[in-house]
């Protein structure tokens, strides 16, 4: 029986209790304290998504979603604080991503990603909005998030590693700025 996730399932079904191997021991699908997606599930949809993407000339939009200063956060108000406070920022993601094909998944220990098909820089921009009010409205203390976000038509650009590095710079760029907590880029090179 195979009892990998489905790419395409909303996130309402990722459940903490479903946990998914692949049929050699690969590691799960979905990350059990988050109830998003792993690394390496998020990669496979975000290629896919871009080859979908690419053939139907539409938008896609990876956004990417840093805790920040959490060790300053652990060191304040302790371990048990900063997993509750994780736990409450995938869950403001879960809730920002309204529609049957946004995909979110937990890429490294502070930093999730949410995969928008078929969205530009406008679209993401209420997204990544809605999470930051999500999580400020959240429980306990809550955690300074930043979002990069890049948007663009796959035919400008043949790979969609341009499009992750994109998405690194903007984070990057949001959290030089101490004021600044969305930055978004557009990729507007049509031809």
């Amino acid at each position: 029986m195979d009892d990998t996730i489905d790419l395409a399932a909303p996130l309402d079904l990722l459940l903490p209790d479903r946990r998914a191997l692949g049929k050699d021991g690969d590691p799960p699908s979905c990350d059990i304290g988050s109830r998003l997606a792993s690394r390496d599930p998020l990669l496979r949809c975000l290629e896919t998504q871009w080859r979908w993407c690419r053939k139907q000339q539409h938008p896609v939009c990876l956004m990417l979603v840093g805790v920040d200063q959490l060790a300053a956060l652990q060191s304040t108000f302790g371990e048990r604080e900063v997993r509750s406070s994780m736990a409450a920022t995938a869950s403001a993601i879960l809730k920002g991503c309204r529609r049957r094909a946004d995909y979110a998944g937990l890429i490294a220990s502070s930093q999730f990603a949410v995969l928008l098909s078929d969205t530009g820089a406008d679209g993401a921009r209420v997204v990544a909005e809605r999470i930051l009010g999500l999580v400020a409205d959240a429980d306990g203390p809550a955690p300074n998030v930043s979002i990069g976000a890049a948007c663009m038509v796959p035919h400008s650009s043949p790979h969609v590693m341009d499009l992750v590095h994109r998405a690194d710079r903007a984070l990057a760029e949001c959290t030089d700025s101490e004021r600044v907590r969305v930055v978004t880029v557009e990729d507007t090179n049509r031809d």
